[in-house]
C-alpha cells in the first residue's frame, strides 16, 4: 500500500485480488479521520467506483472504453472537487494536485514487486 497526501485528503493505492478478478484500487480518504470517500477499484473484469456521502455508499460502474486507470484518473484530473463534493467533502484543496495524481498514477501502473 503506498500513500500520497494532499492537504486535507490522503490517496491510498493497492493492488488488491477479489475473487476472480483484482486491479488497482484507488482509495481518496479524510486525512484527518480516515474516513473513506471515494474508492475506484480498476479490476480487469468489473470496474467500478464508490461514494459515500454520509454512510450511503453508492457503487457506480466504469463503463468507457479502455483502461479503468485511465479513465479515473483523467476524472480526477479534471474534476476532483467535485467528486469530492459528491462524498461530501468540501474543504479547500491546496496546489500540487497536478504532482500528487502523477504520482498516483505511478503507483496505480506499477504494483510493488514483492
Amino acid at each position: 500500500m503506498t500513500t500520497f497526501d494532499l492537504g486535507p485528503i490522503r490517496f491510498v493505492v493497492e493492488h488488491r485480488a477479489v475473487g476472480a478478478d483484482g486491479g488497482p484500487t484507488l482509495r481518496i480518504c479524510d486525512g484527518s479521520g480516515g474516513r473513506e470517500l471515494l474508492r475506484f477499484d480498476c479490476f480487469a473484469k468489473g470496474p467500478h467506483w464508490h461514494v459515500d456521502p454520509n454512510g450511503n455508499e453508492v457503487i457506480q460502474k466504469i463503463e468507457a472504453a479502455g483502461s479503468p486507470v485511465d479513465w479515473t484518473l483523467s476524472e480526477l484530473r479534471d474534476g476532483l472537487p467535485a467528486y469530492l463534493a459528491r462524498a461530501g467533502f468540501t474543504a479547500e484543496l491546496p496546489g500540487g494536485q497536478d504532482a500528487v495524481l502523477d504520482a498516483v498514477e505511478d503507483a496505480l501502473r506499477n504494483p510493488p514487486t514483492s
